[in-house]
């Protein structure tokens, strides 16, 4: 069985997100199976926030701020109570060890039946061993491994990289004082936002061409584009895959294609 998986990616680029898109699009089917979530960025109540602007399309600052029409009370409402009712379980906005992550995990997995774990992300988790960065960081790696394997729960971890995948195309060496993350894991997936830094510089992603050509996709048709590639599976293969990032809501939606004054969408490809 799949115990652990990494989402990877620098500061931006949408790590945060695709946990809570992924969380609303489980939440919304017809599977909703009871889900723990650990985050120490961001607090229940932004979370919250996070969730509350993917189901109704308003910013998460306008949100925050209650900055929103009279209008929309009814549907903020509506989307606020059917949150609460969802079988998620969060614990966010405070400093955790892996033994303390561990004891809240058991809890929830206990009296709610969590089939599933989100830690975000794995350089904040604190350390009780190691001494530096990249010893802390294995030890972390390793007992959040072995806690999933031993509790039978499938375990997501994000992860930071280091500075230097801020302006490239990002890759496993990138993994900031990495230890043994990268081994760790069963799957990784790499994300990148090439318009969440100013000026970037070209990823060199390719994609499907004219008459079964290839060509380099230019970082001006990524604007409102999220890539995601799967940079290792056990149980699979790699792939690249591209979607919509909607920067309002923080959301991770499907793909629409590429801009039709540069390169055809998907179905007018021939």
């Amino acid at each position: 069985a799949k115990f652990a998986d990494d989402v990877i990616g620098t500061s931006r680029m949408g790590k945060t997100a695709l946990l809570c898109t992924s969380i609303v699009a489980h939440m919304t089917s017809d599977a909703k199976t009871p889900i723990g979530l650990v985050c120490f960025e961001m607090t229940n109540e932004e979370i919250a926030a996070r969730l509350l602007s993917m189901m109704t399309g308003y910013s998460v600052r306008d949100l925050m701020t209650a900055n929103y029409p009279l209008s929309a009370m009814p549907a903020i409402t509506a989307a606020s109570e059917q949150v609460k009712q969802w079988p998620l379980r969060m614990d966010c906005g405070r400093g955790m060890s892996v033994s303390e992550i561990r004891a809240r995990a058991a809890e929830w997995q206990e009296h709610d039946g969590i089939r599933l774990l989100m830690v975000d992300y794995l350089q904040r988790v604190r350390p009780t061993k190691g001494r530096d960065m990249r010893e802390q960081t294995t030890h972390i790696s390793r007992e959040l491994k072995g806690m999933a394997t031993e509790m039978k729960l499938p375990l997501v971890v994000c992860a930071q990289l280091n500075r230097e995948a801020e302006n490239a195309m990002p890759r496993l060496e990138h993994l900031k004082e990495a230890g043994a993350i990268e081994e760790d894991a069963d799957a990784a997936v790499l994300l990148d936002r090439p318009d969440a830094n100013s000026p970037a510089n070209e990823r060199g992603y390719t994609r499907p061409g004219r008459e079964q050509s290839v060509e380099v996709v230019p970082n001006s048709d990524m604007a409102g584009k999220i890539a995601m590639r799967i940079a290792k599976h056990r149980n699979g293969s790699e792939a690249l895959h591209f979607a919509d990032f909607a920067a309002q809501t923080m959301a991770i939606l499907p793909f629409t294609g590429w801009p039709k004054s540069s390169y055809p969408s998907r179905s007018e490809t021939p």
